[in-house]
């Protein structure tokens, strides 16, 4: 963890950004992941991530697009809303319901506040606990 804050510092600081926070489950994220191009690879996932993030929370979802919020569904949950290159609508809600709950879990089901899961997608904690009983996920 201690070179991955280091490199997070040097890439703010040379893209002029203030520093960003990175959670301590993105931290054991990055630890579990194999980095066959090593260092290398770690500063261009760590740099991709800068830059498409916003706020003062470091976005790897954004950078690692196989550990999504999508990544930890099963294989017939990604296939079976899709046909073609395109989500059914009957599959969006499904996707947006599964999304929302790898959200909440990430987050402890801490809705609101720094790394809570109404900010994870980008969404106020009002809009996400509308959307919570409107498509009916209850904390279990």
């Amino acid at each position: 963890m201690p070179l991955t804050r280091h490199l997070i510092e040097v890439i703010c600081r040379s893209m002029g950004r203030e520093l960003l926070n990175i959670s301590r489950q993105q931290g054991e994220l990055l630890q579990t992941l194999p980095w066959p191009g090593n260092i290398r690879e770690l500063r261009n996932v760590l740099e991709r991530a800068v830059i498409l993030s916003k706020g003062s929370r470091l976005r790897l979802d954004l950078a690692l697009p196989d550990q999504g919020p999508t990544a930890s569904l099963s294989q017939s949950d990604n296939v079976a809303s899709f046909v073609g290159d395109f989500l059914t609508d009957a599959g969006l809600p499904e996707k947006e319901k599964a999304n929302l709950i790898v959200a909440l879990n990430h987050a402890q089901w801490r809705i609101a506040g720094s790394e809570g899961a109404a900010e994870l997608p980008g969404i106020k904690p009002s809009t996400l606990t509308c959307r919570m009983k409107a498509i009916e996920i209850e904390k279990p």
